[in-house]
């Protein structure tokens, strides 16, 4: 009688911590289990996690942008830094312009990649043949320049 009372107790003391490690691998499996399909959800119902970079050196960064307010309405580019960075770009800067008569926005290359402004515009909604160029600047340590001109209404972070 003894004997099974001691084979009883013996059990108890292998299968809990058993039980426990069990419980913990189903615990990280349904972790896992809901990551994946979180993630897989949020593409599945289009959203966009699209991250503009810049391939430098071997490494990936954002895409760099200064804004300026070329037409004087205040606020613009508070506005328009927080839809860039909402789309996954590196704002550094937002100020005035050195004119508040600038007609159209304007998108600027300063690196010699146009790519890089042609994506800046088309998340912004700019037209890329007519309002996108290149002024390379050694000095200028930013990709992309955006002017914010009296068409700012036109713009997506302005469309409702």
């Amino acid at each position: 009688m003894t004997n099974s009372i001691n084979e009883s107790d013996e059990k108890k003391q292998v299968s809990g911590p058993i039980n426990t490690l069990l419980n913990i691998s189903i615990l990280l499996l349904l972790l896992l289990l809901g990551y994946f399909i979180y993630s897989g959800v949020g593409k599945f119902f289009g959203s966009d996690n699209t991250v503009h970079t810049v391939k430098q050196d071997g490494v990936q960064r954002l895409i760099q942008v200064k804004i300026y307010n070329g037409c004087g309405v205040k606020g613009l580019g508070e506005k328009v830094t927080e839809y860039l960075r909402k789309n996954k770009f590196d704002v550094i800067e937002s100020e005035n312009y050195s004119s508040f008569n600038v007609e159209e926005t304007l998108v600027i290359d300063n690196k010699g990649v146009m790519e890089n402004a042609n994506k800046t515009a088309e998340v912004l909604g700019v037209n890329t043949k007519k309002n996108v160029s290149q002024n390379i600047n050694e000095d200028f340590l930013l990709d992309v320049i955006v002017i914010i001109g009296k068409d700012y209404k036109n713009l997506k972070p302005f469309a409702n």
